[in-house]
């Protein structure tokens, strides 16, 4: 049985993204790529593999390199929360890439129709919210709705994250389908609140001493911006895993070809 499954690699950065995805699968082993710790496991019509890469596109870049070696698949997802860079996305809406585009180098990713496809049909009945539209990658976080609108305006994209290009390029040069699919954490209209030195970027964990020093400083204003920003993360969560839920449930075996391709 396990042969005739489809083979595909799901990456995300952070402990909780991954929680989205396990749910749905069966049979789940664990194990480590270099330093990439990965999950695998059967879910509907598929073999998938699940890879916590850390934050960043570096980080993002050596895990899909690492894990496609050894791993060969037919498609690769990066997965995970996005900034909304538009007002009419809401916390925990989905947006289901048709591009990518890298912030840094300018390059895009064409995701291949029959793929975009596949991902809005399984929240057909659902009640999930999804767009379907550009992403894009950036090197650091769009913290402020100044930077946000900015970012919409010059690259057209409705949502922002910091891993997806890297997955993106790796899989597209190797010929392999791709896809992303994220769902809004920081709305477009709301500050992200600063993170740095709170969350481990190669374990995506929260650093509890840290945490503990920020609440003391910050004091009442500080700990209400935490409260929230764990808020947005429960309610993307929720979403993701839905999703994933009905996704790998398809009864039905889909067809794509390789990825559309980069420009």
């Amino acid at each position: 049985m396990q042969g005739l499954m489809l083979p595909v690699a799901v990456f995300a950065a952070l402990p909780w993204e991954c929680k989205c995805v396990l749910p749905a699968l069966r049979g789940v082993r664990r194990g480590k790529s270099g330093a990439f710790k990965w999950w695998e496991g059967n879910a509907g019509p598929f073999r998938v593999r699940l890879v916590q890469t850390g934050i960043g596109i570096e980080r993002a870049t050596k895990a899909t390199n690492t894990v496609l070696t050894e791993f060969p698949c037919t498609l690769v997802v990066s997965t995970g929360c996005a900034g909304g860079l538009t007002a009419t996305l809401e916390v925990g809406a989905l947006v289901i890439a048709s591009e990518i585009v890298c912030g840094v180098t300018g390059s895009v990713f064409s995701v291949a129709e029959p793929v975009v496809a596949s991902f809005a049909e399984a929240t057909n009945g659902s009640g999930l919210k999804y767009v379907i539209g550009r992403q894009l990658c950036v090197s650091k976080p769009l913290a402020s709705v100044a930077a946000k609108q900015q970012a919409a305006i010059r690259f057209q994209a409705l949502a922002v994250d910091m891993e997806s290009a890297a997955v993106m390029r790796e899989a597209a040069r190797r010929g392999i389908a791709f896809a992303s699919v994220r769902a809004v954490l920081d709305p477009a209209l709301k500050e992200l609140p600063p993170t740095d030195g709170l969350v481990d970027p190669a374990s995506g964990r929260v650093r509890p001493g840290s945490l503990l020093r920020q609440v003391i400083r910050g004091g009442p204003a500080r700990w209400q911006e935490l409260h929230e920003l764990y808020n947005w993360v429960q309610f993307a969560q929720s979403t993701l895993t839905r999703f994933y839920g009905r996704w790998f449930a398809s009864r039905s075996t889909p067809t794509w070809s390789s990825s559309a391709g980069q420009s």
